[in-house]
């Protein structure tokens, strides 16, 4: 039954044009892209700070590292999400499956590296907040469920339906934890080409 429940990092899930990125060399998700971009180091030092006090609210308290001279920036940060899960009603051979929303939340670590044109954005480190028997089974932790298989790519054939459940329900939730990381790196690009405030 285990195998149902750490397998859905496993999957070549495709969302937003690339697969959930395991780096097979430190054993971890990592989201790592380079982005063209309008403005001097210093401007776009601006710009991303700018950008981590409107989105995470407060700046001061997420910020681990802040290095204006070379252009560096690491914090921690939380993204909100929502998805569609599967619930099991009824006993016996009446049983079906329900669906219904549920929000969640998912830590990181962002790093941001900034020269002139130029922006590399990390996102690695990524947590998920489980409840107490599946935080104590290793869940929760996207590294750690990673590394506890390494083979099974799909729902099996003899699988019960409440494993058949589980794999869909963790599935659907990586694919929105996804969704939601390429929604927030592309929102900092987006903020790092427009003018600054100061352009008026």
């Amino acid at each position: 039954m285990r195998k149902i429940i750490v397998i859905i990092m496993l999957l070549p899930v495709l969302v937003m044009g690339q697969k959930i990125p395991f780096n097979q060399e430190a054993k971890d998700i990592i989201y790592d892209s380079v982005y063209e971009v309008n403005g001097t180091k210093d401007e776009l030092y601006t710009k991303a700070k700018v950008w981590i006090a409107d989105i995470f609210r407060s700046s001061i308290r997420v910020i681990d590292a802040d290095d204006k001279e070379s252009g560096l920036i690491v914090c921690k940060g939380n993204i909100k999400y929502t998805v569609v899960k599967d619930g099991i009603k009824g006993r016996g051979k009446r049983r079906s499956i329900e669906k219904f929303k549920v929000d969640g939340s998912a830590d990181f670590n962002l790093k941001i590296f900034l020269k002139d044109n130029k922006c590399r954005i990390v996102v690695d480190g990524i947590q998920i907040p489980m409840l107490e028997e599946a935080t104590a089974a290793g869940l929760g932790d996207l590294k750690a469920e990673w590394a506890m298989l390494n083979s099974i790519t799909a729902i099996q054939k003899d699988d019960t339906i409440e494993e058949r459940v589980r794999f869909n329900n963790y599935q659907n939730r990586d694919i929105a934890v996804n969704n939601r990381i390429g929604d927030m790196m592309h929102s900092l690009e987006t903020a790092l080409n427009k003018k600054g405030d100061f352009d008026f």
